[in-house]
């Protein structure tokens, strides 16, 4: 197994895992994945951001499509007319109870206006509208 760590074209520490087997003589395979770590201190699941340096301290990395939830953050602050932006570190993507823990903990804050996933599953989108 070959390991290479390496910058993005956003500037995003990644980790690339190259696996790879020869199934015969006439040459290699190759698989690649990307890893994306969340710091420990977002292990709370949870945040608050009022301002762009808010953000800026929150979560790591630039403001860049590539880091959808810091991204998704800096565009709900753009359009809060300066309105505090809560949002919640979804442990597992891929579970659709990851999603709804997230969705129960923040409908239960009366601050929150709107709740908005940064997915494009259907179940998690039916999931929001609760």
């Amino acid at each position: 197994m070959e390991t290479t760590d390496k910058k993005d074209d956003a500037g995003l520490s990644e980790v690339d895992y190259g696996f790879y087997c020869n199934p015969d003589p006439q040459g290699d395979v190759y698989a690649e994945s990307r890893i994306w770590g969340m710091p420990p201190t977002a292990a709370v699941g949870y945040g608050v951001c009022n301002s762009v340096s808010d953000l800026e301290a929150a979560l790591p990395g630039p403001i860049h499509p590539a880091n959808p939830l810091k991204y998704g953050i800096y565009k709900a602050l753009q359009n809060a007319g300066g309105r505090q932006v809560l949002y919640a570190v979804v442990r597992n993507p891929e579970s659709i109870e990851s999603w709804q823990d997230a969705f129960n903990r923040l409908s239960k804050n009366r601050n929150a206006y709107a709740i908005v996933p940064l997915s494009d599953d259907i179940d998690v989108k039916r999931a929001a509208i609760g």
